[in-house]
């Protein structure tokens, strides 16, 4: 079992890459972040949100990430490794 720290709030959703290697959480924190999925490491952080972020979910090739937040808001981001 792996353990992932670095939200400050409750995570609300996680998603695996399509290849395995990362994971996406979203959280109360307003940030979404990527893992590598393996070693727990921090990958990235995307800000924008101004509130909860709900949800999170991976483009099929794997290179973009879509986040919904409270906010009314859903983000496009470019999938960093």
């Amino acid at each position: 079992m792996k353990t992932y720290h670095g939200h400050t709030d409750s995570v609300r959703g996680v998603a695996w890459s399509p290849n395995g290697a990362a994971i996406a959480t979203a959280s109360n924190d307003r940030s979404a972040r990527i893992w590598e999925a393996a070693t727990g490491k921090h990958i990235y952080t995307y800000h924008g949100h101004t509130n909860w972020v709900t949800s999170v979910a991976w483009s099929y090739d794997g290179t973009r990430i879509a986040s919904a937040s409270n906010d009314k808001t859903v983000h496009i981001w470019q999938a960093e490794s």
